[in-house]
């Protein structure tokens, strides 16, 4: 009896050594790192999820806003974070933009794994509220007349509304004066307040000040028109070829350990599910994510190659 005790107790100890140090994951809070400042649709979406994934997971799941030279701070951040599933990155459009903006950026895409794509909305031009001008068409015409005398605010260089702004300028054959903010929920707080004309944001950063009446929706760069945005025409409609779909993903740095990945993976899995995680993302007109972990790694990969195509063929050129 004492025997079998004994070789009970190595084969248990045994077990123990071979038992991933992460099985207990997690045993403190896990930080989600949203590159921009509180209020724009990374963030809120990043609190949204945080929440949910602090109730699945058993642990304190926080939203740490660091914004900065269009996400390149936060994101930088969490590449150089410990890969230890305590430190991951809501990440969006620009994750796949600055890498071929910037030829000292700190990371790729490579160097990041998918948790889970969390949604996908359309942009939409906001301007401000005593415009004289209220349709694209209008807005466009006076652009065209003078150049630089509108301006547009931004997210940040190299952010996704910076981008889609000098897409919009190719597109329109206009000049805009570029206003870059420490991130899209400023930007639309500095057109609020005519510090700029028109800017580019996703509908869940606009919503507030939309509905306050501080900004006006002008175009969407969906296929289709929104539902919360009936009225307001696509750029398509208008005659511009303009249709970008802004993304949000849970990403974590490459050599998180598999056996933590995949429980981020199930857990945010789980979340995605939740009915009332649903409700929220259809009052903020943002549709599910559809793509696995797997295939989203392989579509942002496509981003990068997508993006860095159009900054070539477009001659997009950043001034530091």
């Amino acid at each position: 009896m004492y025997l079998l005790g004994k070789v009970l107790a190595v084969f248990i100890f045994a077990l123990g050594l071979m038992m991933p140090a992460q099985a207990d994951y997690p045993t403190r809070p896990v930080t989600i790192v949203a590159p921009y400042g509180p209020g724009g649709s990374s963030d809120i979406l990043g609190r949204v999820v945080a929440e949910r994934l602090t109730e699945v997971l058993g642990a304190n799941v926080l939203v740490e806003n660091r914004p900065g030279a269009g996400s390149r701070i936060g994101t930088e951040s969490v590449a150089r974070a410990n890969p230890d599933g305590y430190t991951l990155l809501l990440a969006d459009m620009p994750f796949a933009i600055v890498p071929n903006l910037y030829a000292d950026s700190e990371y790729d895409v490579e160097d990041f794994v998918a948790i889970a794509q969390i949604g996908v909305s359309p942009m939409v031009l906001f301007m401000r509220p005593d415009l004289e001008h209220d349709s694209l068409a209008e807005i466009i015409e006076m652009a065209q007349a003078e150049p630089e005398a509108l301006m547009i605010g931004s997210g940040g260089v190299g952010a996704t509304t910076h981008m889609v702004a000098e897409l919009f300028q190719l597109e329109a054959d206009v000049e805009l004066l570029h206003v870059p903010f420490s991130g899209a929920g400023p930007s639309l707080q500095g057109l609020a307040g005519g510090q700029v004309d028109v800017a580019f944001s996703t509908y869940p950063t606009g919503a507030p000040l939309l509905e306050a009446g501080s900004i006006k929706a002008l175009g969407v760069t969906s296929a289709e028109r929104m539902q919360v945005l009936p009225e307001i025409e696509t750029f398509n409609e208008a005659g511009y070829d303009l249709e970008v779909e802004h993304w949000w993903a849970l990403l974590a740095p490459k050599d998180t350990p598999e056996e933590v990945v995949q429980l981020l993976r199930e857990a945010a899995a789980d979340v995605m599910t939740q009915d009332i995680i649903k409700e929220r993302m259809e009052k903020l007109a943002v549709a599910p994510g559809t793509l696995s972990p797997e295939e989203f790694d392989a579509y942002m990969a496509d981003e990068s190659a997508r993006w860095a195509d159009i900054i070539s063929n477009a001659n997009i050129k950043i001034e530091e």
